[in-house]
């Protein structure tokens, strides 16, 4: 057996005393044999490999299910929800189709508009044919999906309904903004026992109307910006009624047609801004009476029944076209006269002088309908009514209907107007 330095590892002759690569002495006992190097047997595999492709293929099996699950599942709600969709549209009330028509062309118009002057231009374009197609600001039975619940710092229900992509139907959202249209929902009313219980994303049905805009607008919208006030408006709205939408529900009638004046339901307001514009034909008219058509309920008291007495004045005075007599309804100062303000009672008393000088037709029948109080003190009251206007000259009789806003002071023991404004 060969043997090798203890020092160095030099192989070694089985004579040698001394190293012949580095001299150490070598004695027979300190010789030593270089380490033998065994190589280990490869440790099989094959059960490993076929453990991790048992697991791979499981994990892709599991992917594949939950893939295939997620895209039924995702068919499936896309066909409900275009199913939900084809039975929703044959029942939107037409105004509501032609309002969303109207708002959404001018969003679609506006994304290729170049500047902010040709965005202003698409909503003046809008707000034209938006008044244009709307016979009143009161609506009825119109649906969409709730997108906020909430409640101003006093508790008063916020509701905001989308009846299209980034087109809402809105209360205001806080006391400040709210001070003049009173939309916040107050607790107690049937209203806000209904929408409290209702959830973002759920469809109804909702009434109520619209208000019409003091800054050139057609209706009144919260956007600060040009570019929200086309592109994502939100209109203020007054709900009267909201309800979860039930798809076996008739069609609501449309709200352009216009009943005889015999009727009882809710008229439509026209736009109109005075007694000289748009007229609309009235069938069965009782041309020969004038009436408040007042409803105080109940709760009528003294005040009421002198407010009362004061709209059937008012409505007599109409009817009998003397100037002098319409202004004896109104207070020597008055804060609006439909668009102008801060008139006197001389200039109401002229302005319908000039009227009846220059217009053939005359008032035959004059009625103060639907009446609602608001904002009522000992002294004060703001009235929301409809005023059912019936003019007659050689061609025939022609109706107007329009929603208004009287504000009636106590002077004297009596009360007289003090603002006037009729809803576009």
């Amino acid at each position: 057996m060969a043997t090798f330095c203890h020092s160095c590892g030099a192989p070694l002759q089985t004579s040698s005393r001394y190293c012949p690569e580095c001299g150490v002495a070598i004695s027979a006992s300190e010789s030593v044999a270089p380490p033998v190097l065994v190589p280990q047997r490869p440790r099989p595999r094959g059960p490993k490999i076929f453990i991790g492709v048992v697991l791979v293929c499981f994990i892709l099996a599991v992917i594949a299910i939950i893939s295939s699950h997620s895209t039924s599942d995702g068919s499936q709600a896309a066909h409900e929800g275009q199913e939900q969709q084809q039975n929703l549209n044959p029942t939107l009330p037409s105004s509501e189709v032609s309002f969303i028509s109207i708002v959404t062309s001018a969003q679609d118009e506006a994304r290729g508009t170049q500047n902010d002057m040709q965005k202003g231009g698409v909503k003046s374009s809008r707000d034209k044919a938006m008044c244009a197609a709307m016979a009143s600001l009161q609506v009825h039975d119109w649906v969409g999906t709730v997108k906020t619940i909430d409640s101003n710092s006093d508790g008063k229900g916020v509701l905001a309904v989308s009846i299209a992509p980034d087109v809402l139907v809105t209360t205001w959202n806080n006391s400040l903004s709210d001070f003049e249209d009173h939309t916040l929902i107050e607790p107690g009313t049937s209203v806000f026992q209904t929408a409290s219980a209702m959830k973002p994303g759920q469809l109804v049905a909702f009434s109520g109307r619209f208000f019409p805009s003091h800054e050139g607008d057609c209706i009144q919208e919260s956007s600060l910006t040009l570019d929200g006030k086309v592109a994502s408006p939100d209109f203020i709205f007054l709900f009267s009624d909201v309800s979860a939408y039930r798809y076996d529900r008739a069609p609501a009638a449309s709200e352009n047609s216009k009943p005889a004046a015999s009727t009882t339901q809710d008229p439509p307001a026209n736009p109109a801004v005075d007694a000289s514009q748009t007229e609309v034909p009235v069938e069965n008219a009782n041309l020969n009476t004038a009436s408040a058509d007042v409803t105080t309920g109940s709760e009528a008291d003294t005040a009421h029944e002198q407010i009362a007495q004061a709209l059937q004045n008012w409505a007599s005075a109409y009817q009998s076209n003397d100037p002098t007599a319409i202004s004896k309804c109104y207070a020597e100062q008055v804060d609006h006269f439909f668009l102008t303000q801060n008139v006197t009672n001389a200039f109401i008393r002229d302005y319908w002088n000039n009227w009846f000088n220059s217009h053939a037709d005359r008032v035959s029948l004059f009625k103060v309908k639907n009446l609602t109080y608001e904002n009522e003190t000992a002294d004060k009251v703001t009235l929301r009514i409809v005023k059912q206007v019936v003019t007659t000259e050689s061609s025939g009789a022609a109706e107007r209907l329009t929603h208004s806003e009287l504000s009636l002071t106590k002077v004297d023991n009596l009360w007289k107007i003090t603002s006037e404004r009729d809803f576009k």
